[in-house]
């Protein structure tokens, strides 16, 4: 995590007894804060106690939950893209190259057909041997085009021809998005109970499902604007996509680049999305939450589209091209990480809310999903949680538990995230003293107590009470840990943070090197301790002057951290900031005013008007806008910090007279 105050006002005085060259303030402070331990349920198993650390430092702890949850066929209501991949032949996937303009748009099916159309294709199904896992593909291959090849049309429009089923096709009311690899009659399954949860009518339900209302014959040539204007108008029209995960923690449909594109054309034409889980993976679910969180997010956060597959290499190209023109590869993959995350915390909200008694299994899940709204700036939800699994492990195991402590651990990290220093401190101090009295002073869970409690007053520019803190901790991990652990690696990082504020800057850089070259050896990639550590390494290069070596760690650790966190995190506007500035010394005005800006949106969204992040992005707002003499656009901003006069008599209070 960051230095506390550091989150807040991440322009620090850069000017020392050294360097009084340039005397005005920057946004540049990062840090990071220990997540607390979460305690395994045999004390005698110390192997088995793994910490759990705030998504920074990511100790992560492993229960195994047994409790079964109620199925999640999640409907979700906020706004998405639908996906779909493409089966592997020629007449359902025209080759699409990129054609000239003059060629005439082709229309596109405006019908869809009701669930009834797919469960008589499941009857089909039944009289034909070995055919109860047969995936889409194989169902068009054996089914639909024989049926159709006579005519040479869509199913739904032989059906038509036939005048048969007309009650059972009409104009679409949902476009679904899937990946012809799944089995068929998981698809129909999941469809059905989708009606039945929504409450939607069988008989006035229509869905786009591609194998039935696209003609399967022939090929068909599709021009760029097919794909920027009738394919994305398709989606605006029909105003609902359903998207299906199959399996939900590693869609197959995420590395398909027709699955993305559609998802990119629901999210941007505002369609409205509800994503789908098949039923028998609602109940493991919970246990995946627990023991298996980082995985699952690492995984949903692994969207690149450049990087996706298609069977008909043409279309993978056109598809590509489409996305540079309209949006660009980038900001795509951003957006669909961002909503997958929030669908994520979604159906983590419902298992919460289906937890009505209070348990140990109860406290973990809460925490979980505390630790998750956490990381997406929901700090109000997170702290709920965070509280409700502190209550419940005090009811069941007392109030000197190393599970209180565990939890009184999470809470002080989110108050410190929220700028409640004296309630945070009280509860670090709290934490370490159950850890000392029931597992030692030597322990590993000790040793994050005093890093967490360490940060909290570096922060505050306590460096004398925070450097001892620091150097025990360090001892503790090297000792029990190793050199070679990223718990000890976010120690060392802390430390060089607080000598990096001091100004002691050849001694933390070695300390923040060593850090890294841990954190890339044991964590996965694009990990948010390795993007902190990166922004912390490069904040001494700018404070040596070092801006083009300082300016390419920002930009890894803002790539990092839009890729895990989305786009509207504190976190991004805090790189967001530190950029500007660096921008702002090269004379780049203009591109550091937008940065800027996107920053101060950011914090204004996820903490509100009167925030001290906020004033922070006023301020540097304020100050470019000064210093490029548009005065009466800097006049509003600087008039706005006069609203946080009483939020930094509080402050001052709270640092220390050297800070």
């Amino acid at each position: 995590t960051q230095s506390t105050w550091g989150q807040y006002l991440r322009r620090s005085c850069i000017t020392s007894n050294l360097q009084r060259k340039e005397k005005r303030t920057q946004s540049l402070v990062e840090g990071r804060t220990r997540r607390a331990p979460s305690i395994a349920s045999s004390l005698e198993d110390t192997k088995a106690a793994k910490i759990v650390t705030s998504f920074r430092s990511q100790r992560t702890n492993s229960f195994v939950s047994t409790k079964e949850v109620p199925t999640l066929t999640v409907s979700m209501p906020f706004k998405l893209s639908k996906s779909r991949s493409r089966s592997p032949s020629t007449q359902r996937n025209p080759p699409l190259g990129l054609h000239s303009t003059q060629v005439p748009v082709p229309e596109i099916p405006r019908h869809g057909v009701t669930v009834s159309i797919l469960k008589s294709l499941l009857l089909e199904l039944d009289s034909q041997v070995s055919s109860i896992n047969w995936t889409t593909t194989e169902v068009c291959d054996r089914i639909v085009i024989p049926a159709t090849k006579s005519l040479e049309c869509s199913y739904a429009e032989l059906l038509l021809k036939q005048d048969c089923s007309r009650r059972d096709i009409g104009e679409a009311t949902h476009f679904v998005s899937h990946a012809w690899r799944y089995v068929f009659a998981d698809v129909v399954g999941i469809l059905q109970r989708f009606l039945e949860k929504s409450h939607l009518s069988e008989h006035s339900t229509f869905f786009w499902f591609d194998m039935l209302v696209v003609n399967q014959h022939g090929v068909a040539t599709r021009p760029q604007e097919w794909w920027s204007t009738t394919f994305k108008q398709n989606i605006r029209r029909i105003k609902h996509t359903v998207a299906i995960f199959d399996p939900w923690h590693t869609p197959i449909y995420i590395s398909r680049a027709w699955c993305l594109w559609e998802l990119y054309c629901t999210l941007s034409e505002e369609a409205s999305l509800e994503i789908l889980i098949p039923e028998h993976q609602s109940v493991p679910f919970m246990d995946t939450l627990i023991n298996e969180f980082g995985v699952v997010m690492n995984s949903l956060c692994r969207v690149d589209v450049s990087l996706a597959t298609a069977w008909n290499p043409k279309d993978l190209e056109m598809i590509l091209e489409a996305v540079r023109k309209d949006v660009g590869i980038s900001r795509m993959n951003a957006v669909i990480t961002e909503h997958l995350r929030k669908w994520f915390a979604e159906i983590s909200r419902n298992a919460v809310e289906c937890e009505v008694v209070e348990s140990e299994h109860t406290a973990r899940v809460f925490d979980r999903v505390a630790s998750l709204f956490q990381q997406q700036a929901r700090y109000d939800e997170s702290l709920t949680l965070f509280q409700r699994a502190l209550d419940i492990n005090e009811s069941i195991f007392g109030c000197e538990h190393q599970k209180v402590a565990t939890s009184l651990n999470n809470l002080a990290q989110l108050l410190k995230d929220q700028g409640r220093f004296e309630e945070a401190q009280q509860y670090y101090i709290r934490a370490i003293g159950i850890w000392e009295k029931t597992v030692g002073e030597d322990h590993p869970w000790v040793a994050t107590g005093l890093d967490n409690l360490a940060s909290l007053l570096s922060a505050q520019g306590k460096y004398e009470l925070a450097t001892p803190l620091f150097h025990r901790a360090i001892t503790i991990d090297e000792e029990v840990l190793g050199p070679d652990h990223s718990d000890l690696a976010s120690a060392l990082i802390s430390l060089a943070e607080l000598l990096r504020h001091q100004g002691r800057y050849r001694e933390a850089k070695p300390l923040y090197e060593r850090g890294l070259r841990i954190f890339n050896s044991c964590l996965e990639e694009n990990h948010p301790s390795t993007a902190t550590a990166l922004g912390n390494l490069a904040l001494v290069y700018y404070n040596e002057r070092q801006l083009e070596e300082a300016k390419g760690l920002l930009k890894r650790s803002l790539v990092m951290r839009e890729k895990v966190f989305g786009m509207d995190h504190p976190d991004v506007a805090q790189s967001l900031n530190n950029l500007a500035m660096i921008k702002q010394d090269e004379r780049n005005l203009d591109e550091a005013a937008q940065l800027f800006h996107r920053a101060l949106q950011i914090d204004e969204k996820v903490f509100g008007k009167v925030h001290p992040a906020v004033a922070t992005d006023l301020n540097n707002l304020a100050g470019l806008l000064f210093e490029q003499r548009k005065f009466a656009d800097a006049k509003p901003l600087f008039q706005n910090l006069w609203k946080f006069e009483n939020n930094y008599s509080v402050r001052i209070i709270q640092m220390s007279p050297n800070h």
